[in-house]
């Protein structure tokens, strides 16, 4: 490493919001962080400036031309490689001395044990139609009892939300349950999140593509949801602050000057949670159909 490159140079002037001691801690934490795209290549980045000094990547993709205007690991020099060994060779940049583990496959029953080992915080960067994959990393998150932050882009801002021991259930939270089909659980995931808020009024709904999975997303909404994670990462692994796990869910959109903090008690069972589901299978009617063809129902 450069000779003038130290731990302690690098991150001194996160001292002052961050004590010493505390900095030492997040040196040593490990942050599992299950994709290495959008969200999870910006989180990978924002907890390497702020100092985290192991991590555990993993995602099968590699590096596409569409994903520039928002993965921050996306360049030319990195198009056609694996999304997590590309991330990993970018954080290294900033902290030459952070461990990496690079899993370039999906997080499933064979790998979980390895994607969990020693983390301190998991942090999801699944897609939003990754219903499955999402479900099964909350439920390894929960029988480890290790806190998961979730956090994408919605419009031009945020929401976030996460698990911790004693937290409501990701399933009570968004409905979800076995007997459902994919898209339905999607259906659910999209209600719990961007059921409601400003940018309904702005986006483009029809852009969705119920198919691929791709919707409108930009890099300054991406970069919004790796700050909060990231804010949530320190109060939750060094225990200060307010902490709000599930229920609490909060929406940040700067284009609408909006911030709403919402406390769902009830969780996917709520009248309301029920009504904002009706809504989006009307506004996402591609979904809908393959939700309708897959259970039968509407």
């Amino acid at each position: 490493m450069p000779p003038e490159w130290s731990y302690e140079a690098a991150f001194v002037r996160n001292l002052g919001l961050i004590g010493k001691a505390e900095q030492q801690r997040i040196r040593e934490a490990r942050v599992a962080i299950v994709g290495a795209g959008g969200m999870g290549s910006a989180h990978a980045i924002t907890l390497a400036r702020l100092g985290v000094g192991r991590f555990t990547l993993a995602d099968p993709d590699v590096y596409e031309v569409q994903n520039f205007n928002r993965q921050v690991s996306a360049t030319l020099a990195s198009l056609g490689q694996n999304k997590a060994e590309a991330t990993a060779a970018a954080l290294r940049q900033i902290n030459p001395e952070a461990e990496v583990q690079v899993i370039p496959a999906r997080v499933s029953g064979e790998n979980a044990a390895a994607f969990f080992e020693g983390a301190d915080v998991v942090f999801d960067g699944l897609d939003v139609f990754a219903a499955r994959a999402r479900r099964l990393l909350f439920h390894a998150a929960q029988a480890r009892g290790v806190p998961v932050v979730s956090a994408g882009p919605i419009g031009f801002g945020a929401v976030w939300f996460v698990w911790a021991p004693g937290a409501m259930p990701f399933d009570r939270f968004f409905g979800i349950g076995d007997g459902q089909g994919e898209a339905e659980q999607v259906l659910r995931f999209l209600a719990g999140i961007a059921g409601q808020g400003p940018q309904l009024k702005y986006m483009q709904t029809h852009r969705v593509d119920a198919e691929t999975g791709a919707a409108p997303s930009v890099g300054l909404a991406v970069q919004i949801a790796a700050g909060a994670a990231a804010a949530e990462f320190v109060k939750f692994f060094l225990g200060r602050g307010a902490r709000r796990p599930l229920p609490w869910l909060f929406h940040f959109d700067p284009y609408a000057h909006h911030f709403k903090r919402y406390r769902r008690v009830l969780g996917g069972r709520g009248p309301l949670f029920r009504l904002r589901l009706w809504v989006l299978k009307r506004l996402l009617p591609g979904v809908r159909e393959r939700v309708e063809v897959r259970t039968g129902g509407g």
